[in-house]
């Protein structure tokens, strides 16, 4: 335990010196933050998950408004595919790791993103294209209701921006204008959600890094 506490007291001098501006720890004191962490985080994502069954099945109201001929296209992948995955998800994420449980966040985000890109690229309704903005729906989520570490959230926003690409790539004679104003909008919306995101997670590892120091001193 002595060996222990000074390799802890080690690293918190370490940090101390260096700082963290890539909102990591060196590893013993990022594996004990992770630990300190997960049951606040645990029971955020416990509650999200299910808010995000009900947000999944309000998506069917922009279908039929956007997407009409899409609509049992995008009812029957949600309610057989994401509804099941979610609930699963969320019943296994107290036997899971940390690092596992937001690997499932990624997952889930862009599986909702590729049933709403497929459903503008079979669609052939004339407001198909303009659905894609629904993507920035989960960027806002993840950044904002579930409030997804930074660097998870890069790589969902990333796979998310890649997929607009694609989808935006399959569309027959899309306009320029329309999906370069859409890019413009997800990678805007993207970009504050990403700066909200590393604040907030520069905070909160700023908080217990000194809870740490009063417990030592």
């Amino acid at each position: 335990d002595t060996q222990a506490d000074a390799s802890l007291q080690d690293e918190l001098d370490v940090v101390a010196l260096r700082g963290f501006v890539w909102l990591r720890f060196p590893w013993g004191l990022e594996m004990r933050y992770q630990q300190d962490t997960a049951p606040a985080r645990l029971a955020n994502l416990k509650v999200m998950g299910w808010i995000a069954i009900f947000l999944g099945q309000a998506f069917t109201i922009t279908d039929w408004m956007m997407v009409p001929d899409q609509l049992m296209f995008g009812f029957l992948w949600r309610l057989g595919l994401l509804v099941p995955m979610i609930a699963c998800w969320t019943w296994l994420m107290p036997r899971l790791a940390p690092a596992a449980r937001e690997r499932g966040v990624q997952v889930l985000s862009w599986i909702f993103g590729i049933i709403v890109a497929a459903q503008v690229v079979r669609s052939q309704s004339p407001l198909a294209p303009a659905y894609l903005i629904a993507l920035g729906t989960f960027i806002l989520v993840n950044g904002g209701m579930l409030r997804v570490r930074f660097w998870n959230a890069l790589v969902i926003d990333l796979g998310l921006l890649a997929l607009y690409l694609a989808a935006t790539m399959m569309l027959p004679n899309p306009s320029v204008p329309l999906m370069v104003s859409i890019l413009i909008t997800l990678v805007a919306t993207s970009v504050f959600t990403l700066w909200g995101a590393y604040s907030m997670e520069h905070s909160a590892r700023n908080v217990w890094l000194g809870q740490q120091h009063t417990h030592r001193s």
